[in-house]
């Protein structure tokens, strides 16, 4: 189970179940599992590639975890989905698949021009995983002539994003030098930062979504608290509480 934690599989769910909420509430079911294996198998895939890449790294990392991954696996959670969006979704959805695992590749892979990956790179390695998330849900509701909504867009970044600095402080040590805010900033500053973050996140949700804020204000918090406790290389399992907050707070709105 924690090796399956480690591959970062509830960040998955968490976008999977991010993308079916942006949908309106009538369309198919059979769509909604579609949408929802389409986002939950890129972000999964892009994370076990990112575990496949960097296995120095995640030596120092995982506290003594080994996370065994094979490329055939990840062969495996990529094509998983395209039967359902070739059925539910047609060719359009194929090629919005394929483009979308593309951007999200790129993440942990080296780029020829820069001679450099993109999580290796100062901020931006924050920046683009948010980016990620944000794009493909953009591209979908496009996809479907649903409109857009920068709040929503502007909500799930800061969540994304406040969410990879934390898991920065867990890997000060085996990332790249001076490539994170931790590094960078030292461990009191990036813990204000995150809770930050999360602050503004809390202000938006009360002030435009204020009905859900019967359910929102436990993960917030739960961020918060782990936030404030945290060290360099402490228990991995620790900072996956708030993505298993966040997992249950969505699948709570997704039951509603």
């Amino acid at each position: 189970m924690q090796a399956l934690f480690a591959s970062r599989i509830l960040v998955g769910l968490i976008v999977g179940l991010v993308y079916v909420l942006s949908m309106p509430a009538g369309i198919a079911l059979s769509l909604k599992v579609a949408i929802f294996m389409l986002g939950f198998s890129a972000i999964w895939a892009t994370y076990l590639i990112n575990v496949y890449t960097d296995k120095a790294e995640d030596e120092v990392n995982t506290a003594g975890l080994h996370v065994s991954i094979s490329l055939p696996f990840i062969l495996f959670v990529s094509l998983a989905p395209l039967p359902l969006i070739v059925d539910k979704m047609g060719w359009r959805g194929v090629a919005f698949y394929v483009f979308f695992c593309f951007v999200c590749a790129l993440y942990s892979l080296r780029l020829p021009l820069l001679n450099r990956r993109i999580k290796d790179v100062f901020l931006l390695k924050n920046i683009y995983p948010g980016f990620i998330v944000v794009c493909g849900m953009v591209m979908l509701r496009m996809m479907f002539g649903f409109p857009i909504f920068l709040m929503d867009l502007a909500l799930i970044f800061l969540i994304y994003f406040g969410n990879e600095i934390l898991w920065d402080i867990r890997d000060m040590d085996g990332d790249t030098p001076k490539s994170t805010l931790p590094q960078r900033l030292g461990l009191t500053a990036t813990k204000a930062l995150v809770i930050g973050i999360y602050v503004v996140v809390l202000v938006l949700y009360a002030t435009h979504w204020s009905y859900l804020m019967f359910a929102a204000w436990l993960p917030i918090l739960v961020v918060i608290a782990v936030t404030l406790k945290v060290q360099p290389n402490q228990n991995p399992l620790l900072f996956h509480l708030p993505v298993l907050t966040w997992v249950g707070f969505l699948g709570l709105l997704l039951c509603l």
